[in-house]
């Protein structure tokens, strides 16, 4: 567990790291191109995995047409709306962090505006055992939120996190990585991390057909975490809404295992560290009535802002642009990504 703990401390990157692993493992099965290799390629890659699969050359990446995002439950129906946030501050800790909590305060205050029930699992002094965020109760609270739309279609589920993401080495891929979650005590007992594929076994393959789930997961490491099919290769924080599209690769369609309708947007690429905000109240001026004083996540922090700013019926487009421009002019070098389970059409609008 020790280079597992070693990039929690340090949240040092590892894309060059599995782009070298995957590199070698195309030539060490012979691989020079996508033809021809298919079935090497495919043992390499995982065929699930889009943390290998992002900006590698060998695939063919194509856009594919774009489809609506369905519209669900409206502003203040409550019983159609739920949301499941984690803050984690890892107090006294050497993996401190200061402003996870503040992430899940704020954004509970918003979303309950909005008509959403809250469920927040937090380690603040006056937390509630049952919702300190240990890996235990985590899964709880994904499968509490579960029952709220078993059998059951139109709900709007929000999943946020905000704490420290890592990854560890993917068993079923040759060189591969599998992103993580960091829960409070993750590092004393082996395990002790949520991977991008429990999040996937535990939760998001069981949300019901005509739900849709936005998450949010304001973590480093984080940009694939769900290893959704689709993907925005968002790489330059000077584009504007227009030059953005979902794509996908000669793997998207094997991913069809998601029923609902989900979009994941992510603090940072897999390779990336998601950074903090030092005063949310100072930054973001526009959030001030959030009760923002204090430290919080960049990523978190810039979506309240655009929400705050252009309004919540708003495009998906126009989310991951005002999102990445905001953070790139707050001086964050990190750059958000957007996956989903479709390729939605970026003019689809979110109606949160």
């Amino acid at each position: 567990m020790g280079d597992v703990l070693s990039i929690v401390e340090d949240c040092i990157g590892c894309a060059s790291a599995e782009e070298a692993a995957a590199t070698a493992g195309l030539a060490a099965a012979g691989i020079v191109g996508v033809a021809g290799g298919a079935a090497a390629l495919r043992e390499v890659l995982g065929g699930v995995r889009p943390s290998l699969r992002y900006r590698n050359r060998r695939l063919r990446h194509f856009t594919p047409e774009p489809v609506r995002l369905p519209r669900m439950a409206a502003a203040g129906v409550e019983d159609k709306r739920f949301a499941l946030l984690v803050g984690i501050n890892y107090t006294g800790s050497k993996y401190e962090l200061d402003g996870c909590v503040n992430d899940v305060l704020r954004m509970a205050t918003w979303l309950s505006s909005k008509g959403y029930n809250v469920l927040c699992f937090t380690d603040a002094d006056n937390a509630d055992p049952q919702y300190i965020p240990t890996k235990e109760n985590i899964i709880i609270g994904l499968r509490s939120l579960l029952s709220e739309v078993e059998d059951s279609h139109g709900n709007a589920l929000w999943l946020h996190f905000s704490g420290h993401g890592s990854q560890v080495k993917d068993k079923s891929v040759d060189g591969g990585l599998d992103e993580t979650i960091c829960p409070l005590g993750f590092d004393r007992e082996p395990g002790g991390m949520i991977t991008g594929r429990e999040l996937r076994e535990e939760f998001l393959v069981r949300v019901p057909e005509g739900n849709r789930l936005l998450a949010v997961f304001d973590c480093c490491h984080s940009g694939t975490v769900l290893d959704l099919p689709y993907y925005v290769i968002n790489d330059d924080p000077t584009k504007g809404r227009a030059a953005f599209a979902f794509v996908g690769d000669q793997f998207s369609s094997r991913n069809d295992d998601v029923r609902c309708d989900a979009l994941l947007l992510s603090g940072c690429a897999d390779a990336e560290k998601s950074a903090d905000v030092t005063d949310v109240g100072s930054a973001f001026v526009e959030l001030q009535h959030l009760e923002t004083q204090g430290a919080g996540g960049a990523l978190t922090s810039a979506l309240l802002h655009t929400f705050e700013t252009k309004g919540t019926y708003i495009s998906i487009g126009r989310v991951l642009a005002s999102v990445t421009r905001a953070l790139h002019e707050k001086g964050f070098p990190q750059v958000p990504q957007l996956s989903a389970s479709k390729p939605y059409h970026m003019r689809s609008k979110l109606t949160v």
